[in-house]
């Protein structure tokens, strides 16, 4: 692990998600960060059963802009991981994990991100994710180790399910039709 730009790595309670808590470099001119190695990430998601057998790469970086209280997903796919950060604002991360042969099946975990932290999720193929923008805009970057699914063949979760009982930190979240 290159001790310059990864801080810290820790395990998600959902099974195959780590959260990486990333290095920066300050000075008076700013502040310069690593994002992304994918030789350091191999190294450090092989204790991952599920990567290391896949052997992913991440072919696609996305971006999402979002105003206060907008609240996107639950969504997500059977081949996709994605690895997500907060890079302005600040967000509540929300991974549901919708695979039968894992360990966390139907278990879910919260985060909060925001762009002074440097924190970044690794949200497993087979899970669902969703996040609300908890300041006056927020910027969401994601990485995919796929095309964007078609949504028809991905995954959906209803923001309130009661299966679920997500405490979301805004009750009245502004939502896209497909995510009411």
């Amino acid at each position: 692990m290159n001790k310059l730009s990864i801080n810290n790595v820790e395990k998600s309670v959902i099974e195959d998600a780590f959260i990486v808590s990333l290095n920066t470099f300050s000075d008076l001119r700013g502040e310069n960060f690593e994002c992304f190695n994918q030789c350091e990430y191999d190294k450090i998601f092989e204790t991952s059963q599920r990567w290391k057998n896949e052997a992913p790469k991440f072919l696609i970086d996305s971006f999402s802009k979002s105003r206060y209280s907008v609240l996107r997903g639950f969504h997500g796919d059977e081949n996709t991981w994605k690895l997500i950060q907060c890079l302005e604002g600040e967000i509540q991360f929300c991974i549901i994990d919708l695979r039968k042969d894992s360990s966390s099946f139907e278990k879910y975990e919260i985060f909060h991100l925001n762009d002074k932290e440097k924190k970044q999720i690794l949200v497993p193929r087979g899970c669902v994710n969703a996040h609300l923008c908890l300041s006056e805009k927020c910027l969401f970057h994601y990485k995919l180790t796929h095309a964007y699914v078609e949504q028809e063949k991905q995954f959906h979760v209803k923001w309130d399910n009661p299966k679920f009982k997500i405490d979301w930190k805004i009750k009245n979240p502004v939502l896209s039709p497909r995510d009411t």
